[in-house]
């Protein structure tokens, strides 16, 4: 039976560097990539580089206590890891989102892709990406078959700056595997840090932080155009925001 506990978690940015800092916490053995060389020898000096209640304090544990560590070299965790969390970005340029870093990193994963290993892409993606343009790139370049030889899941991010910890910890998790196998083998992971996960498949996964981010930016643009309004009329808005929410 092989043992899940040698994770490497790609791209330290404000959703990756708490992810391995809270993996490595809970007992796996973390290796970091990144291609920042500042980020890499910070996290390996027990430093974090992003404003985080708490976290400087879990790294510089984490770090004393040999479970994680950082790197360039993707080849040595291609080696040791059997859990990849891939959390790079993936930015909308002239309204095409730009999947060439998770592209990227599913290819060199590929290139050594061993047998019974779990892949999650944590990074925003297009609804169908992960079960189609994904899996291809890792089947083709691996030979070996999605939720059959290894797995192949989503589980997007859901950090808020300033709660990261508290919200990995305990916010409920969106999992969906490419597969029955892929998603009950993400679950198994991911429960050993988060109890409060929630079921489907990667491309509903994909759609369902589609959802929350655009329902998010509504709101965004819905306050600023009462905001304007507000202003017009002299009304304070945030009293007035305060009255319409006693309304549940």
């Amino acid at each position: 039976m092989v043992s899940y506990n040698n994770l490497c978690v790609i791209g330290l940015g404000y959703v990756g560097l708490p992810t391995a800092t809270i993996f490595a916490n809970k007992g796996f053995n973390v290796i970091g990539i990144d291609v920042d060389i500042k980020k890499v020898k910070s996290v390996n000096n027990g430093i974090a580089y992003i404003r985080e209640p708490g976290l400087d304090e879990l790294i510089t544990h984490v770090v004393s206590e040999g479970k994680l560590r950082a790197t360039v070299d993707m080849d040595e965790a291609l080696d040791l890891c059997n859990i990849f969390l891939i959390s790079v970005p993936t930015p909308v340029v002239a309204g095409v989102v730009d999947l060439s870093h998770v592209t990227g990193v599913s290819k060199n994963i590929a290139m050594k892709l061993q047998k019974d290993t779990l892949i999650v892409i944590e990074s925003t993606l297009p609804p169908g990406t992960t079960n189609g343009l994904i899996r291809k790139i890792l089947e083709k370049n691996s030979g070996l078959k999605a939720d059959k030889d290894f797995y192949l899941a989503h589980v997007p991010e859901r950090i808020a700056p300033g709660r990261a910890i508290e919200e990995l910890l305990h916010a409920p998790r969106v999992v969906g595997g490419v597969g029955p196998r892929s998603t009950e083998k993400a679950l198994e992971v991911y429960g050993m840090v988060n109890p409060n996960l929630l079921p489907t498949d990667a491309t509903t996964a994909e759609f369902v932080k589609l959802i929350e981010n655009t329902f998010r930016d509504l709101n965004i643009a819905f306050a600023n155009l009462i905001a304007l309004i507000a202003e017009r009329f002299g009304i304070d808005v945030y009293e007035a925001i305060r009255l319409a929410n006693t309304h549940p």
